[in-house]
């Protein structure tokens, strides 16, 4: 997916948007899904076949299916560091989105590794005031339990980025990436404010009915 020009895809392009109607940032951002509709998918099937889209199709999750244990990727241009007060424009003066960290228009989408929790993991129940997530969620430990870096977390401005795995076709004949999950929030943690990230992802095998609902068609590759 890297060199992806986001400007190639633009919000004119989308006949419609539609929101869950239940979604809600009170809990984790739970529910944090919503589908787009391409006006016309010839431009971007011819895009994606000359080489100019760098992207491929994705599979949703067959119903009932559960990825927690499982290692997957993280795909987004949001936040990769916090930059210290000598690198921040005075108060009042004009900032750029990149003096927050966020990458500058051109670079490559950046990308990790995340081992998925399941909602009733103890670590997402840390998480979540001691209780455990809705079952609709999946969780990573902050920075994926590894260091104190948010390259390998997903933070501000990842979300709706995709938690992709690479998993065996029905037929057993060859890989294929499916969707297990969506970036849905994310919450600072520890004592070093930008350092440490805990992330939330929905659970996309549990909005299967939903997605059908509106209309569309769940692609399974054979």
């Amino acid at each position: 997916m890297n060199g992806i020009d986001a400007a190639i895809i633009n919000q004119n392009d989308f006949e419609s948007i539609v929101f869950h109607p239940n979604y809600t940032k009170s809990k984790k951002f739970e529910n944090n899904i919503a589908l787009l509709k391409l006006k016309e998918t010839d431009n971007v099937k011819r895009k994606m076949a000359d080489g100019t889209l760098k992207i491929h199709t994705v599979c949703t999750p067959k119903e009932g299916s559960d990825y927690a244990g499982h290692l997957a990727w993280i795909a987004g241009w949001g936040i990769s560091g916090f930059p210290l007060k000598k690198n921040v424009a005075p108060a009042g003066s004009p900032r750029n989105l990149t003096d927050y960290g966020f990458l500058p228009k051109g670079k490559p989408l950046q990308e990790a590794n995340i081992t998925i929790l399941a909602n009733n993991d103890t670590v997402c129940n840390q998480m979540n005031d001691n209780t455990d997530l809705p079952d609709n969620m999946y969780c990573a430990p902050p920075n994926n339990g590894t260091s104190t870096s948010l390259h390998n977390s997903a933070y501000m401005g990842d979300e709706g980025g995709p938690l992709a795995l690479e998993e065996l076709n029905a037929d057993k004949t060859k890989q294929r990436w499916t969707l297990a999950g969506i970036i849905g929030g994310w919450e600072k943690v520890g004592g070093n404010p930008g350092t440490q990230s805990s992330q939330f992802f929905t659970k996309v095998s549990s909005h299967l009915s939903w997605i059908k609902s509106q209309n569309c068609s769940l692609y399974q590759e054979k």
